[in-house]
């Protein structure tokens, strides 16, 4: 014979709780893709993310931008030159270069681009148009007057001797070998059947003299296969990511390269880095 309790002296079981909770919305943080509205320094209005405006690296710190619309007028009426309006050199008020920047919509939100880069890239040598204006100061950007440029001095513009010192004597560290980008095998500079950097641009065609640099400087465009870091108390070795573009690019001795990338130059070794295209003057 059974005794069964009576059902309300049964202990009560509650359900298990769940293990993946849904938050609620206090639980969530909300993340919100911010805006930053740039003012033109000249006119003072904001510039729209949509147009593009002209941007002086050295100005105010590297903090000064105008919009298209003045500097227009600022070549209209003369107190920018025409040779170093948008059409030329694209200098500023003070007389530097200019980049042109813009802005792509991406799906982490818009991304600032630079649309034109320096007329004759970093490495330009401004020596003789420094010269050129010694030797006439009335000159001056301000007053609508001309500001020499390269050609008119030398008939040509030199990128050789700048501040630093390209020199760099043959590494003993030893570098992963140059891969071929389409076979993905290890290539020799010795070895015929693939030319290397320095081969790659032996017999260059080179076109009628223009009248203002291109863009972004001349020299050969590189891509890094690795990255490279510099030791510490290396000041003269460019630092750059893998697949980073390095322009203005010229080689030194096929163990070491000179180059650009970021807004800084410096030399870096010629095994990390596959030869892209090369930008005459």
């Amino acid at each position: 014979m059974t005794h069964c309790p009576p059902s309300s002296a049964l202990p009560t079981i509650s359900p298990p709780a769940e293990s993946n909770t849904i938050p609620t919305s206090s639980d969530t943080e909300s993340f919100k893709i911010l805006s930053f509205s740039t003012n033109c320094d000249i006119c003072t209005y904001p510039i729209p993310a949509s147009n593009t405006r002209y941007h002086c690296l050295e100005c105010n710190s590297g903090d000064y931008d105008v919009c298209t619309n003045c500097y227009l007028k600022l070549v209209a009426t003369g107190k920018i030159n025409k040779e170093n309006g948008h059409n030329g050199w694209r200098r500023c008020l003070a007389g530097h270069r200019m980049i042109v920047v813009g802005f792509e919509d991406h799906e982490e939100g818009q991304r600032r681009v630079i649309i034109r880069d320096l007329v004759g890239g970093r490495a330009l040598n401004e020596q003789h148009v420094i010269q050129s204006q010694i030797q006439s100061p009335t000159s001056s950007l301000a007053s609508g007057g001309l500001v020499a440029s390269p050609e008119l001095g030398t008939g040509d513009w030199t990128w050789k001797d700048g501040p630093e010192r390209r020199k760099k004597a043959s590494r003993l560290r030893g570098g992963p070998a140059p891969t071929n980008s389409i076979t993905g095998g290890t290539t020799s500079a010795s070895d015929p059947s693939h030319p290397s950097l320095s081969s790659a641009t032996a017999t260059p065609m080179i076109p009628p003299f223009r009248r203002f640099p291109p863009d972004g400087g001349v020299g050969l465009i590189v891509r890094a296969l690795w990255s490279w870091y510099p030791e510490e108390e290396v000041r003269d070795e460019l630092v750059f990511p893998r697949g980073a573009h390095i322009t203005e690019s010229e080689n030194i001795n096929d163990d070491w390269f000179w180059g650009c990338y970021a807004g800084r130059t410096g030399l870096f070794p010629g095994s990390h880095v596959e030869f892209v295209r090369e930008v005459h003057r």
